[in-house]
């Protein structure tokens, strides 16, 4: 049984691979509808089931008015800052930290106190580094703070639920906000956060690593503050994952039932 795993375009790439799979016979749930459209070009038979943090319908967390925003940059998306072997790279991540800065700073003009928060922390190099960077870059470290001891599960939880908005690198920081309510900002890096906005339905409140400037970012920001298309897809995804999931425990327990026997 594969659950609550996404099939990427670069893993098709390698016949090798795929045909392995393949020979599983498994069984598939994966959580993005772009995996089950790849699966099926090699003959597999996968059936969509949203992301498994959205298994219990949560209400939205009503709003603290603190105008906290809490910020989860991922070192691995922006390591470009430390390959000094390439200029080129190191100088597109200068750009990249210098936007991330002066839009942070043009938030605290709104009122808003952001903090910069390390979501991994227990690798060789982790996210601390970089918000670090990106922290320094601030010009008004009055509204803008950075956390710089190792932070567990619980205390990142707490973080995210006491939040008025995210703004988020990684994909579980995303998703959790998301599953609670909480506007977010996504800086899209990966397939995984890319095609989990596209199946919310709020592609407009991602913004490519890529092509990432101050002028994107605030475009993104509106969209998930005041937009209200937004909200609406945020609570039917969340309805729509709770009443699957609830099908596929029912489903499941039936598969094991028959295998007991």
């Amino acid at each position: 049984i594969f659950l609550n795993v996404n099939i990427y375009s670069e893993s098709i790439k390698s016949l090798d691979f795929m045909n392995k799979l393949k020979k599983l016979d498994a069984l598939w749930w994966v959580r993005d509808e772009s995996s089950v459209h790849l699966l099926k070009t090699y003959g597999i038979e996968a059936k969509y089931l949203p992301d498994i943090t959205f298994r219990k319908f949560n209400e939205n967390k009503s709003k603290t008015n603190k105008r906290l925003l809490n910020v989860f940059l991922n070192f691995y998306a922006l390591k470009g800052l430390f390959d000094h072997d390439n200029v080129s790279l190191w100088v597109e991540a200068q750009n990249k930290a210098r936007e991330l800065a002066s839009y942070f700073d043009w938030l605290t003009t709104f009122g808003w106190n952001i903090q910069f928060v390390p979501c991994q922390t227990v690798a060789e190099v982790d996210d601390r580094l970089i918000s670090a960077y990106v922290y320094a870059l601030c010009k008004n470290k009055n509204k803008i703070s950075w956390i710089s001891k190792p932070t567990n599960w619980k205390s990142i939880v707490k973080i995210i639920l006491d939040s008025d908005l995210v703004i988020s690198q990684r994909y579980h920081s995303t998703a959790f906000a998301l599953c609670h309510g909480i506007r977010v900002v996504d800086i899209t890096h990966h397939a995984k956060n890319i095609e989990f906005l596209n199946d919310v339905g709020i592609s407009q409140a991602g913004v490519s690593l890529k092509t990432l400037e101050r002028k994107s970012l605030i475009s993104a920001t509106n969209y998930a503050e005041h937009n209200t298309t937004y909200k609406n897809n945020v609570n039917n995804y969340k309805y729509l994952a709770s009443q699957k999931w609830a099908n596929f425990e029912s489903e499941l327990k039936s598969i094991l039932e028959s295998w007991s026997k």
